[in-house]
């Protein structure tokens, strides 16, 4: 009854819901025990929930219906949980599989929200896909790493040139040398 109340007034705060599905990143409300009640497309697609009766649904329900997001929904609900524990904003990173095997990395930010009495009674939650960010700076670290490297076979290929000619220079001195002694 309580989570049919919530529903209805989500569905029916028209400016919410308008906010929400304009916002390129995943959105998800869910109540105090883990049922999902809002979400907008990107976060629709990110756990695949088209054609899915999602709504009121818990993780771990919804990983029945999608097996192959199984371990990403338990991954969320320990993060889910640790929002919980911390009682405010918790930000970090999260790996989401998909069914085709591709996997994104999501930088996600959770709010829990309280009652009056401590309990809980909501969970907020952005998620924004990194992967292309992570993926420039490994190869940025990458660069860096090789150009290090090239850094120090450069100094290392300098310092024998300059044994090489300390070398040259001294040989052809000392044989001028030798050559007015004589």
């Amino acid at each position: 009854v309580e989570l049919e109340r919530q529903l209805d007034e989500l569905r029916h705060n028209e400016q919410l819901t308008a906010l929400i599905e304009t916002l390129p990143d995943a959105v998800f409300l869910r109540d105090g025990e883990g049922r999902w009640l809002v979400t907008n497309e990107p976060a629709r697609q990110m756990f695949q929930l088209h054609n899915l009766p999602w709504q009121g649904k818990t993780g771990m329900e919804l990983a029945d219906l999608r097996p192959a997001l199984r371990a990403t929904h338990e991954g969320y609900l320990a993060s889910d949980e640790k929002a919980w524990q911390a009682g405010k904003l918790l930000v970090g990173e999260e790996i989401v599989a998909g069914e085709d095997g591709r996997r994104a990395i999501m930088e996600m930010r959770k709010v829990p929200l309280f009652g009056n009495e401590g309990q809980r009674k909501g969970l907020v939650i952005i998620g924004r896909d990194i992967t292309q960010r992570k993926h420039a700076e490994e190869e940025l670290l990458r660069s860096h790493e090789q150009l290090r490297e090239l850094t120090a076979y450069s100094d290392k290929m300098i310092e024998v040139e300059r044994k090489r000619i300390a070398r040259e220079v001294h040989d052809e001195l000392g044989q001028q040398l030798t050559a007015l002694r004589m």
